[in-house]
Parts: structure tokens; C-alpha cells; sequence
């Protein structure tokens, strides 16, 4: 079955009507799985003696940070919806409590696949299906070898443009198991599909103009749900195809 991942990430905001909203939405369009983004903004943007410091970001998302109830709230609105939850992993101390909250797949960041090899380890060491972004690094050290890894192309530019890409030829003949996508709308993804990708992730809003309105990065590279539905229903033409 070819996965179609919507990453809502931070996109609700904060506010979780919207998130409640948008996981309605994904599941309504046909995606397999609703993930988010839970990470200690502080320590990730607000620490000025890591090179992730950046005072602007911290500033954006530290009103959409994410708490551990809110995280079993979102759990329990994907199991009402009955759509996978899925959550990307920063640091070992969120890891753990999800991995406690027996979360069925994990997600490795892009930063964490690069920087954080001891973190990625472990999770792979779960023995867990774990699928890994490779946007800061084509380079995946030896996380391969795990046998539940699935490592996602990506490129790490909000949004990505057509001229940044260089997906496989064929990715059932290159070590990716499928996309990661930041473009701002879903040809890429469909060309990702056509060439054997078994799971595409894309950024997932109700609206893109809401960066303008409200705040935040990732609206302007998500599809709306128009554009996911269409995305879904690509991939289970592929599906009869291959």
C-alpha cells in the first residue's frame, strides 16, 4: 500500500480546534496518517549556544508548542478518525514518551537523521517501522542497515522549488523508500509516485494564505485538502498500476 502522510507539523498553530480540523480533513482526503511536530522550542531555537539559535523562529512557533496532554488529545482525535498518528521525533525525552504512548511509527527529523546519530539509534533500535528525512544529508551513516528504516528524499528549503529537486529515476532502485515533500504543490509528489515511491509525506493546511494572516512557515509549502485528495487518489491509481 503506498502511504500518503499528511504533516500538519505546527500548522494548527497552536490552536486545536484547527488541528482537530485538519486531522478530519486528512483523513476525509484519503491520507494514512496525521503527524505533527513536538519539540522543546526553547532548547531547539532558544539556545544561544546552538547552532539552531534563531531568535525569529523562536519567537513564530513558541505560541504553537505542543504539550504532552496536548499530544493525547491529538492521539485520541486520530483514533476517533481513525487515521494513523504519527509524530516527529527532536530530542530522546519526547522519543521515550512516545514510544511509551505506544506510537505505532516513528518519524526522525531531518536535523536528527544529520546531527543526532546516538537519538536515531535508538529509536531504529525499537525495532519500529521509522522513517527517516534525509534533508540536511544524503549521507544516511549506517541507519540503513536497520531493517524497519525508510529513508524519505527530501531537500531542506521552505518551500522547495522545481530546480532544487533531483528525485530518483526509479526509487525502487535507490536506497529511498519514498518523499518527503516542501513544494508548493503536488506535481512532485505525483512524478515521486510514478517513479515507484512507496510513501509520500507533504505538508498538510486549511488554508495557505493563513502565513499571511495568522503566522508561521509551513503553510505556503503545504497542499490544501483539495490538493491532497487529489494526491490520494494518484496513488491509488498507482496502486492498480504497479
Amino acid at each position: 500500500m503506498v502511504e500518503i502522510i499528511a504533516e500538519i507539523g505546527i500548522n494548527h498553530m497552536g490552536i486545536m480546534n484547527i488541528a482537530r480540523k485538519l486531522i478530519a480533513d486528512a483523513k476525509d482526503a484519503g491520507a494514512t496518517m496525521a503527524k505533527f511536530q513536538w519539540y522543546d522550542v526553547d532548547a531547539l531555537f532558544g539556545d544561544t549556544s546552538k547552532d539552531t539559535y534563531n531568535k525569529e523562529i523562536w519567537q513564530t512557533v513558541k505560541p504553537f508548542e505542543l504539550n504532552e496532554d496536548k499530544i493525547q488529545q491529538l492521539m485520541k482525535w486520530c483514533e476517533l478518525e481513525d487515521i494513523e498518528f504519527g509524530c516527529s521525533i527532536f530530542d530522546e525525552e519526547r522519543f521515550l514518551k512516545l514510544d511509551a504512548m505506544n506510537v505505532k511509527k516513528h518519524k526522525l527529523a531531518s536535523r536528527v537523521s544529520k546531527f543526532d546519530r546516538a537519538l536515531a539509534e535508538k529509536v531504529l533500535g525499537t525495532g519500529k517501522i521509522t522513517y527517516a528525512s534525509l534533508g540536511f544529508s544524503a549521507e544516511p551513516f549506517d541507519i540503513i542497515k536497520y531493517p524497519n528504516c525508510r529513508l524519505l528524499y527530501c531537500v531542506a528549503k521552505y518551500p522547495t522549488e522545481y530546480s532544487d529537486l533531483n528525485l530518483p529515476k526509479s526509487f525502487e532502485n535507490s536506497m529511498y523508500y519514498g518523499f518527503s515533500s516542501h513544494s508548493m504543490d503536488i506535481f512532485p509528489s505525483l512524478v515521486a509516485l510514478a517513479r515507484g515511491a512507496k510513501c509520500v509525506e507533504v505538508h498538510f493546511t486549511l488554508d495557505k494564505s493563513m502565513a499571511a494572516l495568522i503566522g508561521g512557515y509551513d503553510h505556503i509549502c503545504s497542499l490544501n485538502k483539495n490538493e491532497l485528495k487529489q494526491l490520494c487518489e494518484f496513488a491509488k491509481k498507482v496502486e492498480k498500476i504497479y
